[in-house]
């Protein structure tokens, strides 16, 4: 067997292409790692990039939140007073209310809502000015929470009405309201002023009103209109009897909304008689609901029509109604003016003047028969408006007359600059003639004013032939009262005519009797 054999020069090719090898290798580790490194670079930049995103993201996350708590709570914070306001109370109540709801009524403390009401505030701001009057309410919104425990929440729940929630038994709700009307009793100085406020209380616990927010609502804002005609300082607690008189509100605003749809309320007519001699008479349109046999009291209704926003529909329903019924009575000469009752809401409404023509051509109602009663509150409260709207009235031909003169400001300085036709002397000043001879020197003054600018002078709430006598002898113009009638429906118009007709003068004012 032969052995092979290498030569010298084999093994140094093999040591080289060995050692080339171990270099290609050794160059392509290298290479690998080089790569290897970059990429963990490159992978530790994007990581620290991320990171960095991450943390930004976290911050603007963090930053969206806050500003969102931010609006949150600003959204349920009053800006004036910065207590939480009625957004805040009522998403508190509806939290509380859930609470008593699912727990034990017996034993669980009773949710109380209550309301504050300031009232006659506006005088307050004719005192201090707008500027005086936030900075009021603001020391009326601190009095109101230091008088309250931590755990209850004392809000601003509208402009003049502050609200409290609190959980508890009554005798905690009466030390509540007992250190709330102290507070309030003490004399605000604001701008170097003693203002003292007047306002009513009222409250209404979950046990009686229901744990519902709406039935709370409805329970309070009666029990505070309750306390509001009590006068300033009064504390009203829902009760069962302001329960039943919210379950017949309830019924009665159900049956209202019957009635208005099938027009069942509809205009009777009060006789307004001349003093003197004369061939018609004049009428006042006055709302009326009969119903069942009786009569709804106009007290009770139009306030709840009011409210459900459903007055300007009952209101030109019965100006419709009642123009199309006297327009044949003042075409045939029987009456001669129709009156009818605005209120001071309807004469400012910018529309009015342009809704009340399309009535009147719609019925064909003369314009120069009608007048319009407005009270004096209006001249006050809106009086550059109201003086507008007056003079575009007017204009079509609309007579004005003043109601309850006598009884408000009467300031007669302001009235001369307006279209006004006639004045109302109040029911009150009428009565009190008999009894009091300063009353009939008052209406004598104002019948000699309403002389002086060529204004007529209605005396209403006339009862007594005595009344009567004295009226016509201080020369007022037209009498109406139940000496001459009460209101009655447009078929008993109609029948008694020749009996209204027939009365001349104020001596024969007893032969008209309702």
């Amino acid at each position: 067997m032969t052995v092979a054999s290498h030569k010298p020069q084999d093994k140094d090719a093999l040591a080289n292409a060995f050692r080339r090898k171990a270099a290609r290798e050794r160059e392509a580790r290298q290479t690998a790692e080089r790569l290897l490194e970059d990429k963990s670079l490159e992978l530790f930049k994007v990581n620290e990039s991320l990171l960095a995103a991450q943390a930004r993201l976290e911050q603007t996350v963090s930053e969206i939140a806050n500003e969102r708590d931010r609006v949150v709570r600003m959204s349920k914070t009053d800006f004036l007073t910065q207590l939480p306001n009625r957004a805040a109370v009522l998403e508190k109540l509806r939290q509380d209310l859930k609470t008593h709801d699912q727990g034990d009524h017996e034993f669980d403390p009773e949710t109380w809502l209550v309301l504050i009401l300031l009232q006659r505030f506006k005088r307050i701001n004719g005192v201090l000015g707008q500027i005086g009057g936030d900075r009021l309410i603001k020391a009326v919104g601190e009095r109101i929470r230091s008088a309250t425990d931590d755990t209850d929440m004392a809000a601003r729940f509208s402009g003049t009405e502050f609200a409290l929630i609190l959980s508890g038994g009554k005798a905690k709700l009466k030390a509540t309201l007992d250190r709330v009307s102290r507070a309030l009793e003490k004399p605000f100085m604001v701008d170097g002023k003693e203002i003292t406020v007047e306002y009513a209380l009222a409250a209404a616990g979950s046990k009686l009103a229901g744990s519902d927010v709406d039935q709370m609502r409805a329970a309070v804002d009666s029990t505070i209109s309750r306390s509001r005609r009590c006068g300033s300082g009064n504390v009203e607690i829902y009760d069962e009897t302001i329960c039943n008189e919210l379950r017949e509100r309830e019924d009665m605003e159900r049956a209202l909304k019957d009635a208005i749809g099938r027009d069942e309320i509809v205009p009777w007519f009060q006789p307004i008689v001349m003093s003197r001699d004369s061939r018609s008479i004049c009428l006042e349109a006055l709302a009326r609901w009969p119903t069942g046999g009786v009569l709804v009291s106009p007290d009770k209704f139009l306030p709840i029509a009011r409210d459900l926003g459903l007055w300007e529909e009952l209101n030109e329903h019965l100006f419709a109604t009642a123009c199309t019924q006297a327009k044949p009575w003042v075409e045939s000469g029987h009456v001669g003016d129709l009156s009818f009752n605005i209120s001071p809401a309807q004469l400012v409404r910018s529309n009015f003047v342009m809704r009340l023509q399309a009535l009147l051509e719609r019925t064909g109602f003369p314009p120069d028969h009608l007048i319009l009663e407005i009270t004096e509150n209006v001249l006050i409260e809106n009086p550059t408006f109201a003086a507008e709207q007056m003079h575009d009235l007017h204009a079509l031909g609309i007579k004005i007359a003043v109601d309850d003169f006598g009884t408000g400001y009467s300031n007669l300085g302001s009235l001369i600059g307006l279209p006004i036709d006639a004045v109302k002397i109040d029911r009150s000043l009428v009565w009190e003639m008999e009894h009091d001879n300063r009353a009939a020197m008052l209406i004598g003054t104002l019948v000699q004013w309403a002389r002086a600018i060529n204004v007529s002078v209605v005396a209403e709430g006339v009862e007594t032939e005595t009344q009567a006598l004295l009226l016509r002898a201080l020369g007022c113009d037209r009498l109406q009262g139940y000496l001459f009638g009460r209101a009655m429906s447009a078929k008993n118009i109609e029948t008694r005519m020749p009996e209204l007709l027939s009365f001349v003068g104020a001596e024969n004012a007893a032969a008209i009797v309702a």
